[in-house]
C-alpha cells in the first residue's frame, strides 16, 4: 500500500470514529423523538425539516442562507422527507462514487448540487469548505 493510500485509510478511519462518537453523543442527549408524520408537515421553505440516519434537522436557516440558489433545490424537494439514501451509513458523510470520466472519487448528488458538498474537481468554481457541513 502506498503512502497516499495509507493516509486516505487513516483519514477514513478517523472520520468514521468521529461520526460514531457524534452519533453516540446525540443518542445520549435527551433529544425529542419525531415520527415521520410529524416531520412531513415541515415541508416548506419557511419550515424545512429533513430526517436522515435517525436524526431530524431543521434546515430552515440553511434554506434562508441559500435562498434562490440551485444548491437548495434538492433540499426543498425533499423537505419533510427522509434523505438517508444521500448518506453513507458507515461514515455519515455524503455518498461518493468514482467519476466515470476522470476516475476521481466525487460526491454523488444525483438530484443536483447541495450546500456544503464540494464540486467535482477539476472546475474553476471549486472552493474549500471552511465550516462544518450541515449534516454534522
Amino acid at each position: 500500500m502506498c503512502e497516499v493510500d495509507c493516509r486516505l485509510a487513516c483519514n477514513e478511519r478517523e472520520s468514521i470514529s468521529k461520526f460514531r462518537v457524534i452519533q453516540a453523543n446525540l443518542r445520549q442527549q435527551d433529544l425529542p423523538y419525531f415520527t415521520p408524520k410529524e416531520v412531513v408537515v415541515h415541508n416548506t421553505p419557511d419550515d424545512c425539516w429533513v430526517s436522515f440516519l435517525g436524526i431530524v434537522r431543521d434546515l430552515t436557516p440553511l434554506v434562508r442562507q441559500y435562498e434562490g440558489t440551485r444548491e437548495i433545490k434538492p433540499i426543498l424537494a425533499y423537505a419533510g422527507k427522509d434523505i438517508s439514501h444521500w448518506f453513507d451509513t458507515r461514515t455519515g458523510d455524503i455518498v461518493h462514487r468514482i467519476h466515470p470520466v476522470t476516475g476521481v472519487r466525487v460526491p454523488y448528488t444525483p438530484h443536483g448540487p447541495v450546500p456544503h458538498v464540494l464540486l467535482e474537481v477539476p472546475t474553476t468554481e471549486w472552493m474549500p469548505l471552511y465550516s462544518i457541513p450541515w449534516w454534522f
